[in-house]
């Protein structure tokens, strides 16, 4: 708007230089309604406690374990450029030897495992249950951490939340991968987004605001390492 002055009474007029048909759509700041799937870019970050291999691995203080310092953020839709981060942990075959395995590392290590191989199908266009030449190809990346810049869709949810300063703040997190064998893979990919208009934010009752916290999968025990570099560079799969 302009503004013009008739003595002492403001009056507004529209502005005559406003390209008005070339105005984008209003974004929402975030969280994604928990249960809704939307295109997203994965990269790896500087991690909190880095590797001396490999800055984007973060070390575990507590359990020595190594995971991805991930940073999600949203390419396309009505939540496009919201970002969020989370450590992923790594597969077992990617762990130090010295690391004491117990039964909910495992478990973890197995998790993101399963979601590492579906970013993958999922970015290259694999179906989950194709086992042909070409498929095992496409999965075979080398290295886990060439899943950096990959494109993909994902169902999300909302994490527990962290207090600072009297608030509470809440991110999303990936529940799962949309695959290639899911209905909706195409239209996600075209950059179509499924929205759950009923899903949680954890922000119901505040305003919601980004915020990019870590959480170092809290629950381990103490524990200490050394890691063995060539570990880092075992295939996934």
């Amino acid at each position: 708007f302009i503004l013009l002055k008739r003595g002492k009474v403001p009056v507004y007029k529209p502005a005559d230089n406003i390209p008005r048909d070339e105005a984008q759509p209003q974004k929402m700041f975030g969280p994604v309604p928990e249960g809704s799937s939307v295109k997203v870019r994965l990269e790896l970050v500087p991690a909190k406690n880095p590797h001396p291999k490999d800055d984007r691995i973060h070390v575990s203080a507590k359990s020595g374990l190594l995971m991805l310092s991930c940073r999600f953020t949203v390419e396309a839709g009505t939540y496009e450029g919201y970002s969020w981060r989370e450590l992923w942990t790594m597969p077992v075959g990617s762990q130090p030897k010295e690391v004491e395995m117990t039964q909910g590392r495992m478990k973890s290590c197995t998790i993101n495992h399963q979601k590492i191989r579906a970013i993958v199908e999922a970015a290259k266009g694999v179906n989950p249950s194709d086992n042909s030449a070409a498929a095992r190809a496409a999965r075979d990346i080398g290295s886990i951490t060439k899943i950096d810049g990959m494109e993909f869709p994902a169902t999300v949810k909302i994490d527990a939340g962290h207090e600072y300063n009297g608030r509470m703040y809440y991110n999303n997190e990936i529940s799962y991968i949309v695959t290639p064998d899911r209905q909706k893979y195409k239209e996600l990919m075209a950059g179509g987004e499924f929205i759950n208009e009923n899903g949680r934010t954890g922000n119901e009752n505040q305003p919601a605001q980004q915020s990019g916290s870590y959480n170092d999968n809290a629950g381990f025990d103490d524990g200490s390492f050394a890691p063995v570099p060539s570990e880092l560079e075992d295939t996934p799969f």
